[in-house]
């Protein structure tokens, strides 16, 4: 059976790939078989598949691999720990991708009692950290890896990381190899361990950009900082811990607080979805390689990967196989078409659960004459932040913001929101030309009812208006003055949204 799935992977390479998926959890246990010769051919076949994976199936095959890591047999564990190099040898930003899954699993293998297991462990953990480059890190990396397996080299590979000197961003690959010592170091029962832990983590979360690369980690970090912050003797120690937790905080954002729904599809739903459109017959013929180009697809999809492109990659090559290159590729769309449906309608029956502090969270699609600028775009909006629209000439800025200032963007949520656009080149209608600065102010229905002239003026001044420009007409400002007036009525509307487009045009 080895040898037969071998010459399958050598002929057939992109086909074979679902075979692989399929049959590897019954492959990884012949690593511990008592014939040397099954243990080699299992060895050479396992190391055909991972090199022939492709970027898609490293989700797909991962399961697998992990169990193995976990099985009793220590000649698993070491042949399991050796696929991994292989897969991140063959598919680096794949593999990297996964660390914050692959670490945690590797970790208990790099602790074991078996030399043989523990080197290949080391192995693959330095080619699937790889993917890390920050070159602040870099240097260290061997001796994280090290640490990982060996509690008593914790504190020399903390004094090393407190002597680096953070200054490039650290992303999700670099904390997943970080953040299991930083853990240990919290948890040491000394609170100088505790307090370099602190110190360290403080200095490497004012650099993380992203907060869903630091949402994984907070669990870990977060309760041990806060217990540290309230327990420790040491008043120094409890503040450097506290420092450390309101930067750890800050850089988690709002990922903690991240609805993240449960996929809208199970791997057995596309499967039934895939029997419906390949036929019984076809779908009996094949079970295991429709059930994994299924679970390749399921994986991409929980990425929110549904696009055509990912469809012909994961099922279109075994369904082409199976039924013919015409009826193969016709059903693959179908397949395609069929899922992208159901997980349409469960996204929207789902819907977002709105959080104290959002303001809006709506889907949208924004075309002008003719031509499509924004097609299934997501706007998310939260209270107290500052957002730019960033873009070329001609992209649809300025017409998204006055297409929601006008109420032409059905989905966004006019009757609950006080919105106001200030435009760059302020124009006023014929009736405002030659009222007065006040006048102008006043024409806002909401100013009127609930400013005072005094707080009118107040605000005026502030922006360095003069009483005698007050009583000025507004077509006699110049348009720098026009740009002040405008921006003071918009304050003085207290909006919950303010759009602002190129607010210092013609100032000073």
């Amino acid at each position: 059976a080895l040898k037969g799935l071998t010459a399958l992977c050598k002929g057939e390479p992109a086909l074979s790939e679902a075979v692989a998926i399929a049959t590897l959890p019954a492959q990884l246990p012949c690593l511990a078989d008592r014939a040397d010769s099954v243990k080699e051919a299992t060895l050479a076949l396992c190391k055909i598949e991972m090199k022939m994976c492709s970027p898609t199936a490293v989700k797909a095959i991962l399961p697998a691999l992990f169990d193995g890591l976990l099985d009793s047999n220590w000649q698993v564990k070491e042949g399991t720990c050796k696929c991994l190099g292989w897969l991140a040898d063959t598919q680096q930003g794949s593999v990297g991708a996964c660390l914050v899954d692959i670490i945690p699993k590797v970790s208990e293998c790099l602790g074991d009692t078996k030399k043989q297991v523990a080197s290949a462990a080391r192995k693959a953990c330095g080619k699937a950290c790889l993917v890390i480059d920050n070159p602040d890190i870099l240097p260290i990396v061997p001796d994280v890896i090290k640490t990982i397996g060996d509690v008593g080299k914790t504190e020399a590979t903390m004094d090393k990381l407190l002597a680096t000197t953070f200054v490039t961003q650290i992303d999700q690959p670099t904390l997943a190899i970080m953040v299991p010592i930083l853990s240990r170091s919290l948890a040491d029962r000394r609170a100088l361990m505790k307090r370099k832990g602190a110190l360290v983590i403080d200095n490497m979360c004012k650099l993380v950009a992203e907060p869903m690369d630091m949402a994984p980690f907070a669990p870990v970090l977060e309760p041990k900082l806060t217990r540290n912050a309230d327990e420790i003797a040491s008043e120094e120690i409890r503040e450097f811990t506290a420092k450390a937790l309101a930067t750890l905080r800050l850089a988690m954002g709002d990922a903690a607080d991240t609805f993240i729904p449960e996929p809208a599809m199970t791997v057995q739903g596309m499967v039934d979805v895939m029997t419906e459109v390949v036929g019984d017959k076809a779908a009996t013929a094949a079970p295991l390689i429709l059930h994994s180009a299924t679970m390749v697809h399921f994986k991409l999809a929980s990425d929110k990967r549904i696009e055509d492109g990912v469809c012909d990659m994961a099922v279109k090559p075994y369904l082409e196989a199976l039924m013919g290159a015409e009826e193969g590729a016709a059903a693959s769309v179908a397949f395609n078409e069929k899922c992208d449906e159901i997980i349409s309608a469960a996204a929207k029956e789902q819907g977002y659960v709105m959080q104290d502090d959002d303001l809006c969270h709506i889907d949208f699609s924004l075309a002008y004459g003719g031509k499509v600028l924004l097609q299934n775009t997501r706007m998310h909006l939260k209270k107290g932040r500052r957002y730019g629209l960033i873009g070329g000439n001609g992209v649809g800025k300025t017409t998204l913001m006055r297409a929601i200032d006008n109420n032409q963007l059905e989905e966004f949520p006019n009757d609950l929101l006080r919105t106001i656009f200030v435009e760059s080149h302020s124009s006023q209608e014929e009736d405002e030309e030659e009222m007065t600065v006040m006048d102008f102010i006043l024409k806002n229905d909401i100013i009127r009812e609930e400013k005072t002239v005094e707080q009118i003026k107040e605000a005026l001044f502030r922006m360095g208006f003069t009483e005698d420009r007050i009583n000025q007409t507004v077509v006699s400002l110049s348009g720098g003055w026009l740009m002040k007036l405008a921006l003071s009525r918009a304050m003085l509307y207290e909006p919950q949204i303010m759009m602002l487009d190129e607010p210092t045009n013609h100032m000073d």
